[in-house]
């Protein structure tokens, strides 16, 4: 069975309803509970070797355990005096152990419990007719306790000092006399403090208990989702619920109204609810991604117009409120498109077709700086810089406050295609015409490193959220991955400084560091057109355009082709995945050089 069939017939499970919610299958509060958690740490600690962490658990667990003898023990002797009547004891030991762990007499439990017990020691002194003394206590100790008898209750205490017999209040009619009304509050005593029972110190533990709970846990997840493959994935982390992949098979939305091919499109910032697209035409449009009534062409957009040339590149910011533009004018603009989102929440997203608002304006700044077309651009992770590449074969960073060229990257022998951040944005990464890939260090200006052997024209390159992984396009029919960490060079500023990205102490041989991990082949990209290839959901896989026509979608971790989107009838240029929609696998963006995108 290929891959491909793995991943393109899924089978649709109805949607299963439960009345069970999970949090009401176990008490997690319970003292049994958490002992046997325990356990089943230890347990796993003690297979994989940790008997020092698992030791140190085992010793709190004793201490613990030691409280809770203590705690039953001492409830034994409350109630044996509390059936006896020897109510100075009793008090003593309530006074002695008021802050043990779960006998906590100064809650709305205990202190309603003492209550009782001071009741009960005045009812019998009135049983007695000892009613000096009661009247004693009455003052001393029930009238504090006044707002939890509640005010008829007092007064009916009170009233039991002029009654020959309890039993004429009817407030106390029930009493049923000294042994039983102390036999029912020994009972009140456990029935307030629920201690759970002693465990006994052996018991049998399956093997492997919390690895096989862990185990059916996931199968549930992966029987109840949604979609099943049809080979069970493996799940590569318990961080999170499992959440099944699921490949766009269909166009949701085609979006009608350039005049001339599309050559590129970005979702505008992290919600995705809109999205942007450049074309030959020479327009920017930016077109809602949830348009009313379940509409399947969209040609409602606010058009951008001042670029003189063709769109190569587009990127927003991640607030998506600004746009950034590269263009065959050799200019770079950015763009505030508030006015254009406030647009399409006026009319809701569906205005009226034809009406189409233009808008020369929301042009805030335009950059200059590169000879030719610049081909394109990006933005820092503080949101201070843009980075660009272009026909000059230069890759140049701009202030954005300012507009002007703060650093310029020299080394590349033909165009740029693509320029990126790093994670950590100390370093820069190019992709040229010239088949290399270079990294500059944003602080010198220096090319740190090099890649070689990309073997064709590099049309994109693109790095995973983590850092560790590049991904690159090339024009010899291939998307490569590469190791970051595999990429080392005697030069120190390549080494980030974070955790994630450190290179090995020694360098392997040139032919190992250079060696992708990944190649992904089947599309199409050889002639004069910028094709690029990028990250899809959760970088478990990669999209890329091609001169076919069609999306590929390859499996990250195998390298083949799991998806052919077709659809488009020219070159498709790219494809881009929402980060909103990252999860659910829903929603992605493919130019054409046609004049639509789907």
């Amino acid at each position: 069975m290929s891959t491909q069939d793995e991943w393109s017939s899924f089978k649709l499970v109805d949607k299963h309803l439960t009345s069970i919610a999970p949090e009401a299958t176990f008490d997690a509060a319970s003292d049994e509970i958490k002992e046997d958690i325990l356990r089943l740490i230890v347990q796993y600690l003690q297979n994989e070797g940790y008997t020092s962490a698992s030791a140190t658990i085992l010793d709190e667990a004793n201490v613990k355990l030691m409280e809770k003898h203590q705690e039953r023990e001492m409830v034994r002797k409350i109630s044996k005096s509390i059936k006896e009547g020897d109510w100075d004891l009793v008090a003593k030991m309530i006074h002695k152990n008021s802050n043990l762990r779960k006998v906590k007499f100064h809650t709305q439990q205990g202190l309603g419990f003492l209550y009782a017990v001071c009741k009960e020691e005045y009812l019998e002194l009135i049983d007695r007719q000892e009613y000096q003394k009661a009247f004693t206590y009455l003052t001393t100790h029930l009238k504090p306790m006044e707002k939890i008898s509640g005010r008829q209750e007092f007064k009916d205490l009170c009233y039991l000092l002029t009654c020959k017999s309890i039993t004429e209040v009817e407030s106390f009619r029930d009493w049923e006399g000294v042994v039983k009304s102390r036999e029912k509050l020994a009972e009140q005593l456990k029935a307030t403090f629920e201690l759970d029972a002693v465990p006994t110190e052996h018991i049998n533990i399956p093997d492997n208990r919390l690895v096989n709970l862990l185990h059916q846990s996931v199968a549930y997840q992966m029987e109840f989702s949604r979609y099943h493959p049809k080979t069970v994935p493996k799940v590569s982390t318990l961080l999170r619920d499992f959440e099944c992949q699921v490949l766009p098979n269909a166009v949701k939305t085609t979006f009608v109204g350039h005049s001339q091919n599309v050559k590129c499109v970005t979702f505008v910032g992290r919600e995705g609810t809109y999205i942007a697209s450049g074309s030959s035409d020479n327009l920017i449009k930016l077109w809602s991604t949830e348009p009313r009534h379940g509409k399947t062409v969209n040609t409602v957009s606010w058009d951008f117009h001042g670029h003189s040339s063709r769109i190569w590149y587009l990127s927003a910011n991640n607030a998506g409120d600004q746009l950034y533009s590269a263009s065959g004018d050799g200019t770079v603009k950015i763009w505030n498109i508030k006015n254009a989102i406030s647009y399409f929440g006026e009319v809701d997203g569906n205005p009226s077709p034809g009406a189409n608002p233009q808008s020369t304006s929301d042009c805030i700044s335009t950059m200059t700086g590169h000879a030719g077309d610049v081909y394109t651009v990006n933005i820092h992770p503080n949101e201070t810089h843009l980075v660009t590449g272009g026909y000059d074969q230069t890759v140049r960073l701009f202030d954005i406050q300012t507009g002007a060229v703060v650093k310029t990257f020299l080394g590349h022998n033909a165009s740029v295609c693509d320029a990126q951040f790093n994670r950590h944005a100390n370093l820069v990464v190019s992709g040229s015409k010239d088949g290399t890939v270079r990294f500059w260090d944003i602080l010198s200006g220096l090319c740190v490193h090099t890649v070689r052997q990309t073997l064709g024209e590099v049309t994109s390159v693109s790095l995973s959220s983590n850092g560790l992984f590049l991904l690159t396009g090339s024009r010899n029919n291939s998307n490569r991955l590469w190791d970051m960490r595999m990429l080392t060079h005697p030069r120190s500023t390549l080494q980030s400084s974070s955790k994630d990205l450190k290179a090995p102490a020694q360098a392997p041989p040139l032919s190992m560091e250079q060696r992708p991990l990944q190649r992904f082949k089947g599309h199409q990209n050889t002639a004069k057109n910028v094709v690029r290839a990028s990250f899809g959901p959760r970088e478990a896989f990669v999209l890329g355009g091609s001169e076919d026509g069609a999306v590929y979608v390859w499996d990250v971790a195998t390298g083949k082709l799991l998806e052919k989107l077709l659809g488009h009838s020219g070159v498709t240029y790219s494809a881009k995945v929402s980060i909103r929609h990252m999860k659910r696998s829903r929603l992605n963006e493919f130019c054409s050089g046609k004049k639509s995108r789907r």
